[in-house]
């Protein structure tokens, strides 16, 4: 989770990084072309090209920047922090496709056993090595933003910038084949390191495409936000806690149970009070709804039954996780139970059957009252 402060550096790092790929590859695309060129080597050409490919996705990352410091609005109100996942999927696309582009020549190459010979000169060793330098160091600083800000676009970008180094690499094998006569080589690493290449980038569009739809936030986050909320004075207890993620907007709504004896107003300024808490702890534009669900602490009868059912929920741990909304309604001769429990079953086409069986082994212990209650999965609540 980023603060405000941690969003700012995060958005510097990734414009740093990013122009930064862009001079690095427009400098490897003049030198590789240039010199290929004059020693008459296609193959570094070639690479030179990929070269000045690769600063399209440097410029995404840039674009996409752009689009996610805008500021909610009418018709983005959840802002467009999603363009960060969106980004990714573009990038790990062109991964997947220079992938291919790797594979398809290299198996051809294969098949036929084509034999090239290529004249070696110092400087055209000197250019790949120096161009493998850069981008080693280009990805591995790429690599360490994605992880220290959490960041898929990152990561995306920072493994084209090892497609770089890896496609320059394979012109070693093709000059040291070709020395020796053993000209399957080049075609054979290219079609492992291609294969490689591609698992990636299914892997990277797998992550991003998942973050699009919607994915359970990370437990620090959860545990942050409970605390943030436990912390208040005179909440008991909270549940219904769900939090939805926009890149790093966070809107928050929960559950918190207080004591009925408060007045509305001060239940109002406790759940502002729990409000403001999270708000401390998540970055700027994030949003909080808290709902109070008053609670008769005081009530003997509540004390009883909140009794009977953790003792309930502690025997059957194996289905239930927890309960709560336990409230009464009517005196003892017609007393209604009403509340709310969460499974760890997940499928509620089962709770109908679950349903009946947790009332036949509650009654033995809330003798004639009434159960009212329902079950929901444990998708979000903590």
């Amino acid at each position: 989770m980023l603060s405000f402060t941690a969003v700012r550096k995060k958005e510097k790092a990734l414009f740093l990084i990013a122009w930064s790929s862009i001079a690095v590859n427009l400098t490897l695309f003049v030198l590789k072309v240039g010199f290929g060129w004059y020693f008459h080597s296609y193959a570094l050409v070639s690479d030179g090209v990929h070269s000045a490919g690769d600063s399209v996705t440097s410029a995404i990352v840039i674009f996409s920047i752009f689009i996610i410091r805008r500021k909610p609005s009418r018709q983005h109100p959840f802002g467009q922090q999603r363009m960060e996942e969106v980004a990714s999927v573009i990038i790990a696309v062109l991964l997947a496709v220079a992938a291919i582009e790797l594979l398809i020549p290299g198996i051809h190459s294969l098949i036929i056993q084509k034999e090239t010979e290529i004249t070696l000169h110092w400087s055209l060793w000197l250019v790949a090595i120096f161009s493998i330098i850069l981008k080693e160091v280009l990805f591995y600083i790429t690599k360490y933003i994605a992880n220290r800000y959490d960041s898929s676009l990152m990561h995306a970008d920072a493994w084209h910038h090892r497609i770089d180094s890896i496609t320059t690499a394979l012109l070693f094998p093709a000059f040291i084949g070709s020395y020796f006569h053993i000209y399957w080589l080049d075609s054979a690493m290219s079609i492992v390191i291609s294969l490689f290449i591609f698992k990636e980038a299914i892997g990277l569009l797998y992550t991003s495409v998942v973050s699009l739809l919607g994915t359970r936030v990370k437990d620090e986050i959860l545990i942050a936000v409970r605390e943030a909320a436990m912390k208040t004075e005179h909440v008991f207890r909270i549940h219904d806690l769900i939090i939805h993620q926009y890149g790093n907007i966070f809107y928050v709504s929960l559950h918190v149970e207080i004591s009925s004896s408060f007045s509305v107003e001060a239940m109002h300024d406790i759940a502002a009070d729990v409000a403001s808490n999270i708000l401390e702890i998540l970055p700027e534009y994030s949003d909080c709804n808290v709902h109070v669900d008053p609670i008769p602490l005081d009530s003997p009868r509540y004390k009883e039954l909140s009794q009977i059912f953790k003792e309930f929920v502690k025997t059957h741990a194996d289905i239930i996780v927890d309960y709560h909304d336990l409230y009464l309604r009517g005196d003892r001769d017609k007393e209604v139970i009403n509340f709310e429990m969460t499974m760890k079953e997940t499928d509620v086409t089962k709770y109908p059957e679950l349903k009946k069986k947790i009332a036949s082994m509650l009654v033995p212990h809330c003798g004639n009252s009434v159960l009212s209650f329902k079950l929901e999965p444990d998708h979000h609540i903590f």
